[in-house]
C-alpha cells in the first residue's frame, strides 16, 4: 500500500501541488503519470480538468534537491480509463 503525504491543505479538485504525507481517501487516487517535471505535472492536470477529471499533483522531491524525485499525476480511480485516453489523444496529435 502506497501512503500519500501532504504539507499544504487537501483539495480535491485542482492542480494544487502537495507534498507526500497521509492523505485522506489514499485509496480512491490512483497514479496516471510521474515526471521529474512540475510544470509537465501542471498541464497534464490542466488539461484532465478541462475535462472534468478530478486530478492532483503530488510532489515526491525532495525540496534541497529538487531533481531528485518524481512528480505524480493522480486521478480518482474511477476516471483513470478516461484520463488515460485523454492523455494517449494528446500524444497523438
Amino acid at each position: 500500500m502506497q501512503v500519500l503525504l501532504k504539507e499544504r491543505p487537501f483539495h480535491p479538485k485542482g492542480s494544487t501541488t502537495h507534498h507526500i504525507e497521509r492523505m485522506p481517501d489514499h485509496d480512491r487516487w490512483a497514479i496516471l503519470v510521474r515526471t521529474t517535471s512540475l510544470t509537465e505535472a501542471e498541464l497534464i492536470v490542466g488539461l484532465l480538468s478541462a475535462h472534468d477529471i478530478d486530478a492532483m499533483t503530488f510532489d515526491q522531491q525532495s525540496s534541497p534537491y529538487p531533481q531528485i524525485g518524481e512528480i505524480a499525476v493522480v486521478v480518482d480511480r474511477t476516471q483513470l480509463i478516461t484520463a488515460q485516453y485523454i492523455l494517449d489523444e494528446r500524444d497523438r496529435s
